[in-house]
């Protein structure tokens, strides 16, 4: 285990230097919308009042307190808690193979299932960007390792005391990002079907009372911000293509090879569920169709980092099934698709690494570049991937800083928002989902000058000085 845990920090870290941990994935957006409430919630604002997370507000809040505006703090707290998944990922597996397996076999199945998530593609860029998923995968997890570890608890009060912390857990998620829900689907087996855990009936309505009493109580608060959640997130949803789409039109032919075998044993697990009475399988294909659903609905590449874990956590566990099986097809065909798994997220892996060495794609020399151009004390539209934001903060020239509205405004409420700036700093339309060409056609009536910014890092943006506010239409 601690070997396990060893060389994820190694490979990680050595992927981490403080510049290459801005590279890949470059800074998005969504991270300086986070920053930028968490610092209105450090400054008395209520972290209900956004429509986003209060969870990642909260901790965006304190992180900002301590250690000032970073990207680089930011995304260290979720490196830091893909670490705490990792751990509680092979906690989980092993629960579900220690009647199988001696505990060197488990300790090996450890090493290799850590060992072939560390090098995914999906994981390695979520472990890295300033985003809930890693949470919600987090939280969810040790939510269902405690509800699975009352059923071996011969005392009631160690039982209640589980089951206490399995719902703190799942709360604390929730809080985070509302689609931590989907771990209702496997607890909810765990309770109702299967045969060998909490066997007795009056248990299982007791938990299900207490579960629904937390969940009263807690809707007080939570529930204008799961209804605003869900409501924006389908708005926003109905305007993106779906990255499962993308992969199979636009990317590599590694990625489509890789995600094609996670479709595949998803669906051979559901087969496999419905088809046989193997319990763990069962409640792995819950996991699985809970966190696919997540996926397909959040749309965005960072959602199909939830089912990932669970495959490999899958075929790890059909590794130990089908060892004992004549003919040993399906062994065959299991440790070939890990194989392959492993071998093209390191080619991505690697060609990634390659294309990033040096100062190409520097973040600094990006933002450094940017902010040379814009005098003190201006207001800035930011519209642009990466986001150079916090090295604008960084330059101390006071800025002020506005992110592109990642929502739908009218024409009133925009033309508002863009009398107050001086200069647009943009590579992409990145509004025009919401709100069409205003932006566009705002630029092209009351631009005074533009200029563009190419650095030695390939990023390139254009700076767009506007006119004086009385020379606007």
């Amino acid at each position: 285990m601690l070997k396990t845990i060893f060389i994820f920090v190694a490979f990680l870290v050595l992927l981490s230097s403080a510049d290459l941990f801005l590279k890949d994935p470059a800074v998005w957006p969504d991270e300086v919308i986070i920053t930028q409430l968490g610092s209105e919630v450090l400054h008395g604002a209520s972290p209900l009042n956004f429509g986003y997370p209060p969870g990642i507000l909260v901790t965006t809040a304190a992180i900002t307190k301590y250690f000032g505006i970073s990207i680089i703090a930011q995304r260290l707290f979720i490196f830091i808690s893909a670490i705490l998944l990792l751990i509680s990922l092979n906690i989980l597996l092993r629960q579900l193979t220690r009647n199988v397996l001696t505990k060197q076999q488990s300790n090996l199945l450890s090493f290799f299932f850590s060992i072939a998530l560390i090098v995914d593609y999906t994981f390695l860029k979520a472990v890295k960007v300033s985003r809930p998923e890693i949470l919600t995968l987090l939280f969810g997890s040790l939510s269902l390792i405690f509800f699975l570890t009352v059923s071996i608890q011969q005392k009631i009060a160690a039982r209640a005391a589980y089951f206490l912390m399995s719902s703190i857990f799942l709360i604390i998620g929730v809080l985070f990002h509302p689609l931590t829900l989907f771990w209702l689907l496997p607890i909810g087996y765990i309770l109702f079907f299967s045969k060998k855990i909490l066997k007795a009936k009056r248990q299982k309505w007791l938990i299900l009372i207490i579960l629904i009493a937390i969940f009263m109580i807690s809707l007080s608060f939570l529930r204008g911000l799961l209804y605003g959640q869900f409501a924006s997130r389908v708005d926003v949803n109905t305007m993106l293509d779906s990255w499962l789409l993308m992969v199979f039109r636009q990317q590599p032919w590694e990625l489509r090879i890789s995600y094609s075998i996670y479709l595949i044993s998803s669906l051979y697990l559901l087969y496999r569920s419905i088809v046989y009475k193997d319990q763990i399988e069962r409640l792995l294909a819950f996991i699985l169709v809970g966190s696919w659903t997540a996926a397909i609905l959040g749309k965005s590449f960072w959602y199909f980092v939830l089912p990932i874990p669970f495959i490999y956590l899958t075929l790890s566990y059909w590794i130990i099934k089908f060892r004992e099986k004549t003919p040993k097809t399906k062994l065959l065909i299991t440790s070939f698709s890990v194989a392959i798994l492993v071998i093209t997220n390191l080619v991505l892996t690697i060609v990634s690494l390659q294309d990033l060495a040096g100062n190409r794609y520097s973040y600094q020399v990006y933002s450094q570049a940017i902010a040379q151009q814009i005098p003190s004390q201006s207001k800035v539209l930011i519209s642009t991937i990466p986001d150079p934001y916090y090295g604008l903060v960084a330059s101390n020239k006071n800025l002020i800083l506005i992110e592109f509205p990642p929502e739908q405004l009218t024409p009133a409420d925009y033309t508002k928002l863009l009398s107050q700036i001086d200069y647009i700093v943009i590579n992409g339309y990145f509004d025009q989902p919401f709100n069409g060409n205003f932006l566009a056609e705002y630029i092209k009536r009351n631009q005074l000058q533009t200029e563009s910014i190419n650095t030695y890092s390939l990023y390139a943006v254009s700076l767009i000085k506007l006119k004086p506010l009385v020379q606007r239409n």
